[in-house]
Order: structure tokens, then C-alpha cells, then sequence
């Protein structure tokens, strides 16, 4: 029998890549602590850091 798909809430995301952005651990790290694939992590995560480096540098 095949797994249900499983969705994640966007406050889970946000969560996970506030966690990315403070830098105390890496992504494969919280890819583990969340039982989730290293890649969907980062999926979250590059269109979040794209929008912080242009925010920073005054894209916005």
C-alpha cells in the first residue's frame, strides 16, 4: 500500500526557514529533526533567502 502525501502548513515552512536564517544549524540538520528530504527544505528556503539578500540591499 502507498504512503499518503503529506502536506505541511505554511507556518511550518516559515518556521523551518527562520531556523535556516539564524544560521545555529544546517539544513540537512533540520531536514532530520523534521523528518522531512533535505531538498523540499531548501525548496522552502532559496525563494525566502532571495527576498532577504534583496530586502537587505534595498531591492524592495
Amino acid at each position: 500500500m502507498s504512503r499518503k502525501r503529506r502536506n505541511f502548513s505554511a507556518k511550518f515552512k516559515s518556521d523551518l526557514v527562520i531556523e535556516l536564517l539564524k544560521g545555529e544549524k544546517d539544513l540537512n540538520t533540520l531536514a532530520t529533526e523534521n523528518n522531512i528530504q533535505p531538498n523540499n527544505a531548501s525548496a522552502y528556503y532559496e525563494p525566502s533567502y532571495v527576498i532577504a539578500r534583496a530586502y537587505q540591499n534595498g531591492g524592495f
